[in-house]
């Protein structure tokens, strides 16, 4: 007889597979849901999130890691880097396309919402928090960007970087533009080398991460 395919919760800390050849698998970190973080009002009004038409996408952080292994628990992924924020279908996860396979606490450090920079407008988004510049402060902070509008770190439309390598092993990949503006707005902040956006929050406004694990945790 027929049974009707049911749909999986997920929930923000939870992890889920990736198969991406018949023997080769990568794990993602679920930080949350694209309609959950509109609804709760925390982002910019700009953030790449809010902007989303993808309503059912999951906000995700991949780790930095390609395994044989079909089945890992949290336990075993502490230490494995995790690399920058992605969306994510959600579909692939309540269907069980991508099934959860474990779940952890998030930690401040597990959360990545992405850092941009308008070069047109001023607008810097780093975190939770949005900031505007005037052009002289960004032309001090960034110097000439020619030909170039807009920068971030998250595009909701790609997916987690599956096009690492096809051999079991850590994933190598570094964003050497985020790199570059992240220092220069360090730099030009007075901030120190191990800042965060906590300390863009705490400079214009925002919730930090800490206070967003909170929320979520205030939500189950």
């Amino acid at each position: 007889m027929y049974k009707k395919k049911q749909k999986l919760k997920y929930k923000p800390g939870d992890i889920f597979r990736i198969q991406l050849t018949p023997s080769l698998y990568t794990y993602c970190l679920i930080i949350g849901g694209f309609a959950e973080l509109q609804e709760m009002g925390i982002l910019p009004e700009r953030h790449h999130i809010s902007k989303s038409y993808i309503s059912d996408n999951l906000l995700c952080r991949q780790y930095a890691l390609l395994t044989e292994k079909p089945s890992v628990t949290a336990k075993e992924l502490e230490g494995v880097p995790l690399l920058g924020p992605c969306g994510e279908w959600g579909r692939n996860v309540i269907w069980g396309i991508f099934p959860i396979v474990c779940s952890k606490a998030l930690s401040p450090e597990d959360i990545d919402m992405g850092f941009s920079v308008n070069f047109e407008t001023g607008e810097v988004i780093w975190g939770f928090t949005s900031h505007t510049f005037t052009a002289g402060e960004i032309k001090d902070i960034f110097g000439e960007k020619y030909g170039l509008k807009e920068y971030s770190s998250l595009d909701p439309r790609f997916a987690c970087k599956r096009r690492s390598g096809d051999k079991p092993g850590a994933i190598e990949y570094t964003d050497k533009r985020e790199t570059e503006y992240k220092s220069a707005l360090i730099k030009y902040l007075g901030l120190g080398n191990n800042c965060s956006s906590d300390d863009f929050a705490a400079l214009y406004g925002g919730i930090t991460r800490g206070e967003y694990i909170e929320m979520i945790r205030g939500k189950k």
